[in-house]
């Protein structure tokens, strides 16, 4: 089940904390925010970087490596929760294991080609109106016995 350790690290006010902050170049961020690689950790602070598919077939980084995450002496910056980073792992592999990564793509995409985007300007999500669209349009070539 869901890890209650995590929680402390996701609340509202601290997401923004230094211990749930890594420094990634431009591309590696982005496979990590779309839950594409992983950091599964080792021991202490090594972590393997690595694909949640083990058989990626575009790769952008030759992955997998082994790094150690080295920590200032003064200890002025925390280092990245391993807890946070675990649950990350896990979300990736379950993405990946079940296919719910490719559904959820094809629903953001799909919400994207509707008029407007995803995100309304307010920040708001548009999903009530997706999920109405995705209805209406499954319901175009139904037939209706009108007896």
């Amino acid at each position: 089940m869901f890890n209650p350790t995590i929680l402390p690290f996701i609340s509202e006010t601290d997401t923004d904390r230094p211990m749930n902050i890594l420094t990634l170049t431009k591309d590696v961020r982005m496979l990590f925010g779309d839950f594409t690689i992983t950091f599964k950790h080792l021991s202490d602070c090594q972590y393997k970087i690595d694909y949640a598919n083990p058989d990626q077939f575009l790769r952008i980084i030759q992955l997998p490596v082994t790094r150690i995450l080295y920590l200032p002496l003064d200890q002025r910056i925390d280092p990245p929760s391993v807890e946070f980073l675990k649950v990350y792992h896990a979300i990736a592999k379950i993405l990946y294991l079940s296919g719910a990564g490719e559904y959820i793509d094809r629903f953001l995409w799909d919400m994207d080609e509707m008029e407007g985007g995803q995100v309304n300007p307010n920040g708001s999500s548009r999903i009530d109106e997706y999920v109405r669209f995705k209805l209406s349009d499954g319901l175009e070539g139904m037939q209706v016995d009108s007896k």
